[in-house]
């Protein structure tokens, strides 16, 4: 939009079937369904503008190359970091994104690992769709990620739900069908998903 407006001829390629990446995730979590209109007034900013928009459509080099662009943006959002955990890298182990995208399927209980903003939406939203959620989270406090009042908030509804949260634990190992921790005594659990 701003190259445009600044007289740029554009193109945006997009690899998914709608624009928004990670806001349309982001607005899954209850309370959150208003991000959905930052989406559509860029959507429609692109219209308005004459802004291309090809949607389904991962870029190549060769493509990229055969269009001779002055410039090109790569805008590709970013990973998440995956703490050192044996057993992090087992099938039954899923990103936070590839389940609000419902790119994966999860069971009835799930193990959260991770108390912050993203974790504890997932949990809320996985919570309206029925699972039982347990979240594990290293800090003495969820949600540190947060402003208070947000935090404040956020606790608030989670108590609405049947999440429960575990702080000050460490996960010790992830296998198949299962999550083994340390509380904050050193007495290790294990928790069935």
């Amino acid at each position: 939009r701003v190259l445009k407006l600044r007289g740029h001829d554009v193109k945006l390629f997009e690899e998914k079937n709608c624009l928004g990446g990670n806001l349309v995730l982001a607005a899954k979590a209850p309370h959150k369904e208003e991000i959905l209109n930052i989406i559509h007034f860029y959507a429609k900013q692109m219209e308005k503008l004459g802004i291309s928009v090809y949607l389904n459509h991962r870029m190549s080099e060769t493509e990229v190359l055969a269009d001779n662009p002055d410039a090109v943006v790569i805008a590709t959002g970013s990973l998440p970091t995956l703490p050192d955990i044996p057993g992090i890298e087992d099938a039954d182990v899923l990103q936070a994104t590839d389940v609000l995208a419902n790119e994966s399927a999860v069971g009835r209980k799930v193990v959260i690992i991770g108390g912050g903003h993203v974790g504890i939406e997932t949990a809320a939203w996985l919570a309206t769709q029925g699972k039982e959620v347990v979240i594990l989270e290293v800090l003495r406090r969820i949600l540190t990620d947060v402003e208070p009042l947000t935090r404040r908030v956020l606790i608030q509804d989670l108590k609405k739900t049947t999440v429960q949260w575990k702080p000050s634990v460490q996960v010790r190992r992830i296998a198949k069908g299962s999550v083994r921790f340390l509380d904050a005594e050193e007495n290790e659990h294990e928790l069935k998903t």
